[in-house]
């Protein structure tokens, strides 16, 4: 038998990572992180040629105006921002024809700052998520390491298989015990676990919302409607005018005897093509969270509300995330007589443990919450 169990351990991984943290925000820590790294490296990659490309007369001065151009800012002129004349094609791009010096134009000097402020968007997006795991201490992977294998608990003495120990009967009864004195004299420590889990979501709220005022900001206004704007079928459209793919720059000198030269240039702006993408992913990608967000903290107020007040809330809650549901009377005795605290405690406990392990532990506690009278019909019930 116990031979058996070694040859299946030596092809399964039984180890499952703890969870600490909602489905939300693995989604911001991981799957934004993640975005806005990609899209750091694929702007910073030149794939699309060179950042900035600009024409002119003399080929002499190509480097020198491509690097002035892109490290000052090049403009287009709003009047030629028109749907009809770029149809009619009286102007060749939008946004690029013949302007008067005095005329407004719009300057483009935000491109060369795109990855520096993807990247250090990454990090805040990651931000919460590494100060709730300083704050967490590991709280819950120490209490679920001790409880790791004891849903295979059925011998009389321990079992070692592999670089893991099954633990006897009489010892698992001994760890449950000691969970149990753990949970409930840390029920104090308990509220400032979920003070801490409550403010580190909050922050990501936080984040998130300040992220969009902040893009939309470094964009000149245009990100609020970037979404509705890039769906829209106009021939001009607000990425024409926010990602200009073709810009002009003015480009002034001194000439040999003093008098000051102007070179009026075209400049191809190839790293656009990726920049425009890029945001208008971002666009779907902030309103698909701003939802979620919404819904997640609609959740945290029901549970709030409803933790010690309603039963079969809280049996559908257990049951959803712990199969082996517990019985009613448990249910009553621990929601009842917890905080809050406790009880988002416990759902993660439920979340990280075998059903019938935390059927169990949940059993134990309700016994020493309940009056002496009471724990012989808990017992039966159970």
């Amino acid at each position: 038998m116990l031979g058996l169990f070694q040859d299946v351990s030596r092809h399964v991984f039984f180890k499952k990572k703890v969870k600490i943290d909602s489905s939300l925000s693995k989604l911001y820590y991981r799957i934004t992180f993640l975005i806005f790294l990609l899209a750091v490296v694929v702007i910073g990659s030149n794939y699309f040629g060179e950042p900035i490309s600009c024409i002119v007369e003399d080929t002499s001065l190509t480097a020198t105006i491509n690097s002035y151009c892109f490290i000052s800012t090049t403009f287009t002129v709003p009047r030629h921002m028109d749907s009809s004349a770029l149809r009619k094609k009286i102007i060749p791009h939008p946004g690029i024809g013949p302007y008067d010096e005095k005329e407004e134009v719009t300057h483009h000097a935000y491109y060369q700052w795109v990855p520096i402020v993807l990247f250090f968007q990454a990090v805040l997006f990651y931000l919460p998520h590494y100060i709730w795991t300083r704050w967490e201490g590991n709280a819950m992977s120490n209490i679920v390491s001790s409880l790791e294998y004891m849903y295979m608990s059925y011998l009389d003495e321990d079992v070692n298989v592999g670089n893991f120990t099954i633990p006897s009967k009489k010892k698992k009864e001994v760890l449950l015990n000691q969970v149990k004195e753990v949970f409930m004299g840390r029920r104090h420590f308990n509220k400032i676990w979920a003070r801490h889990f409550v403010a580190c979501e909050l922050l990501n709220v936080f984040v998130l919302g300040s992220q969009i005022y902040f893009i939309n900001y470094f964009l000149g206004g245009s990100f609020f409607m970037l979404g509705p704007n890039f769906l829209s079928s106009d021939q001009v459209s607000v990425l024409d005018m926010v990602f200009p793919k073709i810009t002009k720059c003015t480009f002034k000198f001194h000439g040999p005897s003093g008098t000051i030269q102007i070179h009026d240039s075209l400049c191809v702006l190839a790293m656009n093509v990726i920049n425009e993408k890029v945001y208008v992913l971002l666009w779907f990608w902030f309103a698909f969270l701003t939802v979620l967000t919404g819904l997640s903290l609609l959740w945290r107020l029901v549970t709030y509300v409803l933790h010690s007040r309603s039963v079969l809330f809280n049996r559908l809650v257990f049951s959803f995330v712990s199969p082996s549901t517990p019985d009613v009377w448990s249910v009553v005795k621990v929601t009842k007589a917890s905080h809050y605290s406790d009880w988002l405690f416990l759902y993660y406990l439920a979340k990280n443990l075998d059903p019938m392990v935390f059927r169990e532990l949940f059993l134990i506690i309700a016994m020493d919450l309940a009056p002496a009278k009471e724990k012989k019909r808990g017992i039966k019930q159970a």
